[in-house]
């Protein structure tokens, strides 16, 4: 056989192997062991190997999940992402010596985890939970103040230089954002809940933005364009998740803690876990269902009002809750977010029982709105 005849067969058996190896692939994997000290933080893959953050070792395992590497260390390592041959992890560095360190990312390079690079990220104030890459920017986020209307993620260079705090109208969700993914043109949020919330109880959720909202400019840092919420449904995604094959895999944690004698979990001595990736088939039926299919949504949108257009302005007209201007104050600025530089006017046309009973709005209907409209809107 010639040289060219054994080149060739070379590279027909490593696209045999490389297929047979991407076949085999499982729906579950479980990593090997279950003796780490912290529990499961995130995962990623490059397509052939799973990272595994479990808060005090990164580890590296096969398909299958046997170990091929691990590094060790005593700061709080949370979720990581695979981007241009390296693993990024975000790092909490906590307290030391009573000085908050503050948060980082650290780099490793991937064949036997050796640590590379460090990056400060001082702007994500309570903690590095999510790290995700996509559109040239890394994107991170963190806790939250309690009972937040908002979560917030921090928009990096590639080198890690500061962009933009984006909030996102999320609404409250149990120590903010703990894992972040790409799924297509969908950017998904894990968050633990807490049915104990005494003010805002909740379940564990998995949140989609588009990615397009989530890259939009916004020249106003002051008043930063806020981030609308595609979809928002209960799973359990919050310890880690990764995009591969076209599905949504999600890690969940092993917990082989010691019991007290009186069989309570013992939550500071001897405790030991492990973890596992499932396809999450459950969670991409539900986010689907939620989106009206992977285009975003458009599905069961044709009888929405049409967006308003420069120029044109818009009346309330309504009863006493018109007049006390929340909700009206609320859409306003919805849509001075959404749409930032539009000239739109808006007006509250609402009145008091007392302004529809003796005003110029009376007109003997059960709803005087209907047959009367006041003098000054004539004018509009």
């Amino acid at each position: 056989m010639t040289k060219t005849g054994y080149a060739m067969g070379f590279k027909v058996l490593g696209l045999l192997l490389s297929f047979a190896a991407y076949a085999a692939v499982p729906d579950g994997v479980k990593l090997d062991g279950d003796e780490f000290r912290g529990h499961i933080q995130g995962v990623c893959t490059d397509g052939t190997n799973i990272y595994w953050s479990m808060t005090y070792d990164l580890v590296k395992t096969d398909m299958a999940g046997r170990e091929l590497a691990r590094y060790s260390d005593k700061f709080h390592m949370g979720d990581l992402c695979w981007h241009r041959g390296r693993i990024y992890v975000g790092v909490n560095r906590m307290v030391e010596k009573g000085v908050r360190r503050g948060d980082e990312v650290w780099v490793f390079e991937p064949e036997r985890l050796e640590r590379v690079k460090v990056y400060p990220t001082p702007q994500t104030i309570w903690c590095n939970n999510g790290l995700e890459w996509y559109g040239g920017r890394f994107w991170i986020v963190s806790c939250t103040p309690t009972h937040s209307r908002y979560n917030y993620v921090f928009e990096y260079t590639e080198d890690f230089k500061f962009v933009q705090c984006r909030p996102i109208e999320s609404g409250w969700t149990l120590v903010g954002v703990q894992t972040i993914c790409l799924w297509g043109d969908k950017m998904l949020f894990g968050c633990y809940g807490s049915s104990r919330d005494p003010v805002m109880p909740h379940k564990s959720c998995t949140f989609a933005v588009d990615v397009k909202d989530l890259a939009r400019k916004s020249d106003n840092v002051e008043f930063p364009f806020v981030v609308p919420v595609s979809a928002r449904v209960e799973s359990m995604s919050a310890e880690g998740m990764f995009a591969f094959d076209g599905g949504i895999w999600t890690a969940h944690g092993i917990n082989r803690s010691q019991k007290d004698s009186d069989g309570s979990e013992n939550r500071h001595e001897g405790r030991k876990f492990g973890a596992r990736v499932l396809r999450n088939k459950v969670l991409e039926r539900k986010l689907d269902a939620a989106l009206g299919g992977r285009d975003g949504g458009a599905a069961g949108t044709a009888a929405c009002v049409a967006p308003f257009k420069d120029g044109e302005t818009v009346v309330f007209l309504g009863d006493s809750i018109t007049h006390g201007g929340r909700y009206v104050a609320d859409l306003q600025l919805l849509w001075s977010l959404r749409h930032p530089g539009s000239n739109v006017t808006f007006h509250n046309a609402g009145r008091t029982v007392v302004e529809l009973e003796l005003g110029e709005y009376a007109g003997g209907s059960a709803f005087p709105l209907c047959r009367s409209v006041p003098s000054w809107m004539k004018a509009l």
